[in-house]
């Protein structure tokens, strides 16, 4: 009796497969018989999934900052937290996922730069993404606000430069190998101290 195999479960397995391609070779250089060859099988069966090397590129992008997004959604229902510690606890998220997972994240930068300069669909979802993340930290630095937790200042305007912190903490990363992940957290997290009321 042949095996009946999880379509989605299968997708997700070629997608861990493809970003493992990805990571080694970059985007340009990988080519769908790379992908097939690390999942095992031919190039026609991984048209059943996808249909190219970009629709996987993207569905591995949706699924990482999906994920990225959840986790930081449970932080925000944890009633338990205050407003500044959800969003040094975020913030904490962000960048240790990078630390943890830096080449999945170097694929994201590159994924990130390539939607910038080729202005396709990829672009505006992940801008709709970042966008979400952008406003949990202003409704965070809002709702700070309005507990006294923080002075009083513009949570959109605040949020914006906090998450650009955050932003450009993961690229530098990127590129420069002897960073310390840990002494710049604690350098936002002062950042974030002189906003306590």
């Amino acid at each position: 009796m042949p095996k009946i195999v999880d379509f989605e479960q299968r997708k997700q397995e070629i997608v861990q497969k493809a970003i493992e391609v990805f990571i080694e070779k970059g985007y340009h250089k990988t080519n769908l018989a790379d992908i097939a060859k690390e999942c095992n099988m031919g190039r026609t069966t991984l048209y059943q999934y996808f249909k190219d090397k970009e629709e996987i590129f993207e569905y591995a992008a949706e699924q990482l900052s999906k994920n990225l997004e959840a986790d930081c959604m449970n932080i925000l229902e944890d009633k338990k937290l205050s407003a500044a510690d959800k969003l040094k606890t975020i913030i904490s998220l962000l960048t240790s996922q990078y630390h943890l997972e830096k080449n999945k994240m170097l694929m994201m930068v590159e994924m990130w730069l390539l939607s910038k300069r080729e202005n396709n669909a990829l672009k505006w979802k992940l801008e709709k993404r970042l966008n979400v993340l952008r406003r949990m930290f202003e409704h965070l630095l809002d709702e700070g606000i309005r507990a006294k937790e923080f002075k009083e200042i513009n949570p959109k305007a605040m949020a914006f430069t906090i998450f650009t912190l955050v932003e450009t903490f993961v690229l530098q990363a990127a590129f420069v190998n002897n960073i310390s992940y840990q002494e710049h957290l604690n350098n936002i997290y002062a950042l974030l101290n002189g906003l306590k009321a």
